[in-house]
């Protein structure tokens, strides 16, 4: 498996995977903007030809936001999202992560909490649906270089 910078002929295989994961997924026209920034990053894990999952990331300010973490479900518990979250903490440089996710996506937080995430906070009514949002965070260490 090889985990690289998503390219824009990736595209319509994210978007086919964000559609089966998400109840709300990004539209193409958010993935094309999330390409043009670069303050933001997707990275996809690929096996030969095949994308078996992606990780979105944000940089705003002094931390990285986990914007979507998708694995396809066949390979799912094989240690892609371990590696995608890894590529995270890369680009992230020394800087926390957070995100948000669903309160009952136990498997999503479990796979956080495996990655040293902790639950910092709750965003009330947070997704359309009116289901809340636990706030996770995972402190990093700025290489100063001594």
């Amino acid at each position: 498996m090889k985990i690289r910078q998503m390219l824009p002929s990736d595209l319509p295989k994210v978007l086919a995977l964000e559609r089966r994961t998400f109840s709300d997924p990004w539209s193409f026209g958010s993935f094309l903007a999330t390409l043009a920034n670069s303050q933001e990053r997707i990275f996809v894990a690929a096996m030969g030809s095949e994308l078996v999952g992606y990780i979105g990331l944000w940089r705003m300010f002094d931390s990285v936001h986990i914007t979507n973490l998708a694995v396809k479900e066949e390979y799912r518990r094989q240690g892609i999202g371990l590696r995608l979250l890894a590529e995270a903490e890369k680009w992230a440089g020394g800087f926390p992560l957070t995100l948000e996710l669903r309160a009952n996506n136990t498997a999503a937080k479990a796979l956080y909490e495996k990655f040293g995430f902790v639950v910092c906070g709750v965003r009330p009514g947070y997704y359309k649906d009116g289901e809340d949002a636990l706030i996770m965070w995972k402190e990093l260490k700025v290489d100063s270089g001594n």
